[in-house]
């Protein structure tokens, strides 16, 4: 059975000399792994530079159940006309497809996930102005479709956001997954502010960088991922963090 269907590219790994394994989140299955022959043939549409990180694709896929899936047809679109010139841009991409890579639900189609990566992407490829807290802002407004979005009940009295439960408190919890006040006051700040305020908000690299890792630890806390996000080292260089 033929099925088309918009993708996003998470990730792609190879198979052997002449094909890679590509994991895809689809508009219509979820995330799926697909098997790529002739990946790495010049001749070849399927060729591996189609499926980089984050990468948007209109496909047409084999849908056969329980088995590794196939592509038939397979192109770029839209095609970006920033994200793999602009470095800046690029170590944002592979710092986000990771962190999808690890957290985005496998074979569940998500229709206004979807439509939220794929209208960011979007943004991120268009965005003039610089982008430096991007990934903040999108991977805060991630969490909506995660399940486990923060609560934003601050207030000058209910200061320390606690990752148990997802809210501001009045006192810091009687554990460790919380962030201070200075942390949470930033925190606040994405959750109630326009995607405009937040890019214009004006950080400096030290705190960008402990409000990007305290997310990651709220990520983890729900995840719990493996390992380190790797690309994480790319972006602080790139950025200078």
């Amino acid at each position: 059975m033929l099925l088309k269907t918009r993708g996003i590219v998470l990730n792609q790994i190879p198979y052997n000399d002449n094909a890679v394994i590509a994991s895809i989140y689809t508009e219509k299955s979820g995330r799926q792994s697909f098997w790529i022959s002739g990946a790495k043939s010049t001749r070849s549409l399927r060729k591996s530079s189609l499926f980089q990180p984050l990468f948007l694709l209109e496909m047409e896929v084999m849908n056969v159940p329980r088995e590794l899936k196939k592509i038939k047809e397979a192109r770029n679109f839209p095609v970006y006309t920033s994200i793999p010139f602009d470095i800046h841009k690029t170590s944002m991409a592979l710092f986000i497809a990771e962190v999808l890579s690890r957290s985005l639900p496998a074979e569940e189609p998500h229709q206004e996930l979807f439509d939220f990566l794929w209208h960011s992407l979007i943004t991120l490829d268009a965005e003039q102005e610089p982008v430096s807290n991007f990934h903040i802002y999108f991977i805060l407004r991630l969490t909506r479709y995660l399940g486990f979005a923060p609560t934003d009940n601050y207030s000058p009295t209910c200061s320390y956001f606690d990752y148990h439960t997802g809210h501001f408190t009045e006192h810091p919890p009687l554990h460790q997954h919380y962030l201070e006040k200075n942390i949470s006051c930033h925190l606040h700040f994405f959750l109630s502010s326009p995607y405009t305020h937040c890019m214009n908000y004006p950080l400096n690299a030290e705190m960008r960088v402990t409000i990007l890792n305290k997310l990651l630890d709220y990520y983890d806390f729900h995840f719990d991922f493996p390992q380190k996000i790797l690309s994480l080292k790319i972006l602080k260089e790139v950025y200078h963090f």
